[in-house]
């Protein structure tokens, strides 16, 4: 993932690092890629392979591609943010942070990505295998370093069995007990992050149509019908119009959106 962001504005570049580190800390299992400094990236690229630089130290390019792009912009105390898929160019989810005036970003930085978070995890779950099985403990081949945290739940594929983790082990696995369920999982069974409740994100209604949900606070929500939906801030920050079309919801900044 990488985040689109205006160096140039000091609030929206704090903004930005927030969002970067807290992801970055909570959730590993995501890759930042950096695509605001890569011309200069490219530039060391050509240099390495310039007669100024030795063979052996010479660089070969392996970049990572991009699948998911986090636009982020600040006004004022105002934060808000725009998840893009890459691949189908189709936007997954908005996003809205009021912060407080006079503290820094990086001191809200819980507030400013509980959403994004959640939405990563539920959208991109972590996955994992059941290395072991005893009477006492059950052991998942993932733990801290790829984000596993204690209170998480996964559920044991193809099975109605939910564990909960209630361990993290400094070998990078963690031990998890039997939540939900009546037996006892299998070794080298798959797992897979279990979101609070077992809700989903999104219906199946909601795939098909097309419509992205927005988490703003305090906000009214339009029915929509097979033509449009409408969200507005009760605060009038900004309103937004998503006009669905056969295959892509596009926002706009439409002054009619929201009357």
């Amino acid at each position: 993932m990488a985040v689109i962001y205006d160096p140039k504005k000091g609030e929206e570049t704090l903004a930005a690092f927030a969002v970067q580190k807290t992801v970055h800390e909570e959730y590993p299992r995501i890759r930042l890629l950096d695509r605001k400094s890569l011309d200069e990236i490219v530039r060391e690229f050509e240099l390495s392979r310039s007669d100024l630089v030795r063979p052996e130290n010479r660089l070969t390019p392996d970049l990572w591609t991009v699948r998911l792009f986090l636009v982020l912009e600040a006004v004022n105390s105002d934060v808000v943010m725009r998840l893009d898929e890459t691949r189908t160019g189709k936007i997954l989810d908005f996003f809205h942070a009021r912060l407080e005036s006079g503290r820094s970003p990086f001191d809200q930085r819980e507030k400013l990505t509980e959403s994004l978070l959640r939405i990563l995890r539920e959208r991109h779950p972590l996955r994992g295998r059941i290395s072991q099985v005893t009477k006492q403990e059950i052991i998942l081949d993932i733990g801290e370093d790829v984000g596993v945290r204690i209170g998480q739940r996964f559920q044991a594929l193809g099975t109605d069995l939910v564990l909960k983790v209630v361990s993290l082990r400094s070998d990078g696995t963690s031990t998890a007990q039997v939540e939900r369920g009546d037996d006892m999982p299998e070794k080298g069974g798959k797992v897979a992050f279990f979101p609070s409740g077992g809700q989903q994100i999104r219906s199946a209604e909601d795939e098909r149509s097309g419509l992205s949900h927005l988490h703003l606070p305090n906000c009214e929500f339009g029915t929509p019908d097979n033509k449009s939906g409408v969200r507005k801030m009760s605060e009038a920050v900004f309103r937004i119009c998503i006009c669905q079309t056969a295959s892509l919801a596009l926002p706009t900044t439409n002054p009619e959106c929201g009357r």
